[in-house]
């Protein structure tokens, strides 16, 4: 479910996500995506107009595939929300056992997570699924973009346009952080109401537009039309925490903060002009590093 506050600036009351619970298997290793992490690096290093194309290509190559016919509609979409979603998985189940959860598991655990996390292998693992996230955010908001030029909306600045919300039932930024709210286990510890809950009418009206197609499942043994709309229907989104104690959720919050930060100001060097700014954007990562690791 989204919060309140989202549902009153426009987003959905609920979003379409992985069926991952919070205590299903997992694994720290997402070959295809970690690939497609170190194909985007080098993307990166390519300045616009260079053969091959920069990332401004790539994501105009991306955004212009959803309406030209080859793909289904909302297919690139999809794809962006595949590239955020499983590192997401990965990233707030790090933080969980950071935050002393799933002790269980036994100390092997707390190795992974410090060579998933910490230098020279976060390389290829963590900053790598913080690249897909950055990624994955630029590609929705170029869809924005093109959706609102496309039908010509009127009374709203292009150049300037805001990618927060990205419209009603679709994934922006306001889905990235409802989605690691959901994922960390931190959603009523936050203080947000579930919007479903709030306003249960408008909500089955929306599965029942085909909004949420889980929810008209034929399988499912409680179709929306026999469910009587009340706040206390059973088949309300819901949320879960494996967290249990106030400690571990504050936790769990300053760990997301923390990813939000790194997120916004962890970001790929521009590429460089030429081999004088190679060099100079190399000292400058090298410097950085060392400050870095001499602070913690």
């Amino acid at each position: 479910p989204f919060p309140t506050t989202a549902a009153r600036h426009g987003a959905s009351r609920a979003m379409k996500a992985l069926p991952i619970e919070q205590a299903r298997p997992w694994s720290f290793h997402l070959p295809l995506h970690r690939f497609v992490a170190a194909c985007l690096r080098e993307v990166t290093r390519r300045p616009k107009g260079s053969v091959g194309g920069g990332m401004d290509e790539l994501l105009e190559r991306l955004t212009s595939m959803e309406g030209d016919g080859r793909w289904a509609v909302g297919s690139v979409h999809e794809i962006f929300r595949g590239i955020m979603e499983f590192p997401v998985v990965v990233l707030s189940r790090a933080a969980q056992i950071r935050a002393g959860l799933w002790k269980r598991n036994g100390p092997g655990m707390q190795d992974q997570v410090l060579n998933y996390a910490e230098p020279p292998f976060c390389r290829a693992l963590r900053d790598a699924d913080l690249t897909l996230l950055q990624f994955a955010m630029l590609g929705f908001c170029s869809l924005s973009k093109v959706e609102v030029e496309s039908n010509n909306m009127s009374g709203i600045d292009k150049d300037g346009l805001k990618c927060s919300f990205v419209g009603k039932g679709e994934v922006g930024f306001v889905h990235l952080i409802n989605l690691l709210l959901h994922r960390f286990g931190i959603f009523d510890f936050a203080g947000f109401a579930k919007a479903p809950n709030a306003d249960p009418a408008n909500y089955f009206d929306e599965v029942k537009s085909g909004l949420y197609p889980g929810e008209n499942d034929p399988d499912n043994e409680s179709p929306v039309d026999t469910i009587e709309l009340s706040p206390q229907s059973p088949v309300l989104p819901w949320t879960y925490t494996p967290a249990k104690d106030a400690t571990a959720l504050l936790s769990l919050l300053e760990e997301l903060l923390h990813l939000l930060i790194i997120l916004i100001t962890e970001l790929p060097s521009p590429p460089p002009k030429n081999r004088a700014d190679h060099t100079k954007q190399a000292k400058q990562r090298i410097r950085r590093e060392v400050i870095h690791r001499l602070a913690s």
